[in-house]
C-alpha cells in the first residue's frame, strides 16, 4: 500500500483530493473483485456507496460548475447501476426499502446537476439539458404515483418535484423560441 495517500494533512484543493480519491477508488475496485454481486451482493453494494461518497467527496473540491455537475451526473449514475439486476440487467420494479429514498434522490440529483450545466453559447444543448431535468423528475412523480407509499418517504421533496415538472415545459418553451 502506498503510504502517501494516507495522511494526517488536511486535504485543501482539487489536486490533492483527485490523488486521494484515485488511491481511494482502486482499492474500492479492487474490493470489488473479490466482493462480487453474485455471492456478496450487500458487500458488493456498500462498496458501490463507498464509491459513490468518494466522487461526491471529490465534487466538494472541484470549482469549475460544469465540471462539478458532470462528476456529480457520474456518481450518482453509478449509484443507481448498483440497483440493476446482474442477470437481466434491469432494473426492479420497485426500489427496496433500503435503498428507496436514496435512489429516488439519485434521479433527483442528477436532473438537478443536468440544469446547472448552463451553456450560453448552445442554447439547443442547454434545451437538451432541461429535458433530462424534466425526464429525472417525472421519473420521480410517475414512480410515487404507481407506489402511493412511497409520498411518505420523500414527503417534504415530493411537491418540489411535482411543481417542477410543471415549470420546467415553460422555461423549455422560452428556449424553444428563442431558438426559432
Amino acid at each position: 500500500m502506498n503510504k502517501k495517500y494516507i495522511t494526517a494533512i488536511y486535504v485543501l484543493d482539487y489536486e490533492q483530493a483527485r490523488h486521494v480519491f484515485l488511491f481511494g477508488l482502486n482499492q474500492l475496485n479492487k474490493s470489488k473483485e473479490y466482493y462480487v454481486l453474485d455471492g456478496f451482493v450487500t458487500d458488493y453494494v456498500e462498496i458501490c456507496q463507498d464509491i459513490s461518497q468518494l466522487y461526491n467527496k471529490l465534487v466538494f473540491f472541484e470549482s469549475d460548475i460544469k465540471r462539478q455537475s458532470h462528476n456529480g451526473i457520474q456518481t450518482f449514475e453509478r449509484f443507481l447501476l448498483t440497483m440493476y439486476h446482474k442477470k437481466t440487467k434491469q432494473l426492479s420494479k420497485k426500489y427496496s426499502d433500503d435503498y428507496l429514498r436514496s435512489a429516488i434522490l439519485a434521479y433527483f440529483y442528477i436532473g438537478r446537476f443536468y440544469s446547472k450545466i448552463q451553456s450560453t453559447n448552445n442554447l439547443q444543448k442547454r434545451l437538451n439539458n432541461l429535458e433530462i431535468n424534466l425526464t429525472k423528475y417525472k421519473y420521480i412523480v410517475d414512480y410515487c404515483e404507481r407506489y402511493p407509499d412511497v409520498k411518505q418517504v420523500v414527503e417534504n421533496e415530493h411537491n418540489v418535484y411535482k411543481e417542477m415538472c410543471i415549470f420546467l415545459p415553460f422555461k423549455m418553451d422560452k428556449l424553444r423560441e428563442l431558438l426559432s
